[in-house]
């Protein structure tokens, strides 16, 4: 099993157009399942793609329509939108809905797991503009919590852009019982040179051979050739999993590092995990 996110740059301009970014995405991917965040689906998206994705947007009021989508073209994507805890039925509700989709994942006719895609809103909950993920990523997590809680918790994925740093979120993942996959393969890769986490959280010194995060979003113009990269080295998307599912990866990849030519797509490289079957 093969799952990916991608921040596909719906909310600012230039914009590419989602079916050529979908069509990459299958030709240098090949996941089996994606969570694509800043997304928008067309109308002429295809019978092939199988997709979950809210059109009403995340921003209230906003002009553009784009939110959080789960899609695959190799398995059925069941949507989640209960739960049950014990005895007890949870509906999942979310303060921005577009922000989350949470589906099963069907492969020949039986529940892989559980995928959540999440975006971290750049909002705080009087709708002020926070730059960041740290109002609205904690708080869709909690609002995620009876899905944790519940017996598919023990098999599932978070995935997508959260708007924040490695050092920032990993409290997050610790207090629901997940792991990120990035820092959990962090020796399977060599350290990220300039990666502006390690910089600034002195447990993950550039000095230290575990760094091993990814390049996933440019924050500035895209470098002229032959020019370095003049912005922030950052890692801001993620996949998380359960500790079962976290015993089974075989592979943990993407980033700038493994999309060089990602910049003229995307101002953010996707995030590839790989799964025994």
């Amino acid at each position: 099993m093969k799952i990916a996110t991608w921040n596909l740059k719906y909310a600012v301009a230039p914009r590419a157009k989602t079916l050529d970014l979908l069509s990459w995405a299958e030709a240098n991917i090949a996941a089996d399942a994606y969570a694509f965040t800043e997304s928008n689906m067309p109308a002429d998206l295809g019978a092939e793609w199988n997709v979950l994705w809210n059109s009403h947007g995340v921003h209230t009021g906003a002009t553009r329509k784009w939110g959080t989508t789960l899609a695959s073209t190799k398995v059925e994507l069941v949507p989640v939108d209960e739960v049950k805890v014990g005895f007890r039925t949870h509906t999942l509700r979310f303060e921005w809905p577009a922000a989350v989709q949470v589906a099963d994942i069907v492969q020949d006719g039986n529940v892989w797991g559980t995928l959540v895609g999440l975006y971290g809103v750049t909002r705080d909950g009087a709708d002020k503009n926070t730059g960041n993920g740290t109002y609205s990523v904690p708080k869709l997590l909690k609002q995620l919590k009876p899905l944790f809680d519940s017996p598919r918790g023990k098999r599932v994925v978070v995935a997508g852009d959260f708007n924040l740093w490695p050092g920032d979120v990993q409290r997050f993942a610790r207090k629901y019982g997940l792991i990120d996959l990035v820092e959990h393969t962090a020796s399977t890769r060599q350290p990220m040179e300039n990666c502006w986490n390690c910089k600034y959280f002195p447990e993950y010194r550039r000095v230290s051979p575990t760094c091993g995060h990814l390049f996933t979003h440019r924050n500035g113009p895209k470098p002229k050739p032959g020019k370095k990269f003049g912005g922030m080295i950052q890692q801001i998307d993620y996949i998380w999993a359960s500790p079962e599912l976290a015993k089974r990866v075989v592979r943990v990849h993407g980033g700038h590092q493994s999309f060089p030519d990602i910049w003229d797509l995307s101002d953010h490289a996707p995030v590839i995990a790989e799964f025994e079957s």
